[in-house]
């Protein structure tokens, strides 16, 4: 536990002029992963509900890497960049049809599947409070993500979503 007297007070009389505009980050994390779909038949047919991990042998657990752009400027404005990617492959005899689309996978089938994430997010942000001892802002901005499923037979042609 720590106490500081001066919390709300502005701390302004600090060097800013050594901190950078620029600020880059590469982080490993270490993710873990429950994923199921459902794709339908073009005629509206249910497909089956897939899990990715159990049923089609994707790893439940990954390290994924986060890169992260931020541009500071005018003290309490920034612009922040972020990049993520997930890319897991398995193969696995099925246990069980799966209807994925319009293509059946029947049981004793050996499918591969890879499964591809990813997510890019930019925004702006203004800090409401910023010293040297905390920051407290806003942001707002954009975020993409895409999720892109492969699986694919011997013998049979590949099926995305």
């Amino acid at each position: 536990m720590a106490y500081n007297a001066d919390f709300f007070e502005s701390n302004y009389h600090s060097d800013k002029k050594n901190q950078p505009a620029f600020r880059f980050r590469i982080a490993a994390l270490d993710d873990r992963i429950s994923s199921e779909f459902v794709l339908d038949a073009a005629d509206g047919t249910p497909g089956t509900k897939v899990d990715l991990e159990d049923l089609l042998g994707l790893s439940d657990s990954e390290t994924t890497y986060q890169f992260d752009v931020m541009y500071r400027f005018l003290d309490f404005h920034r612009i922040e960049l972020s990049y993520t990617d997930v890319s897991r492959n398995g193969a696995v005899t099925t246990s069980r049809d799966i209807e994925f689309g319009d293509q059946t996978f029947p049981a004793g089938q050996l499918v591969t599947t890879s499964f591809d994430s990813s997510s890019t997010r930019l925004s702006y942000g203004y800090s409401i409070i910023r010293d040297d001892q905390k920051e407290l802002g806003i942001s707002a901005g954009f975020h993409h993500t895409n999720l892109e499923t492969k699986l694919q037979a011997l013998g049979q042609l590949e099926r995305s979503a």
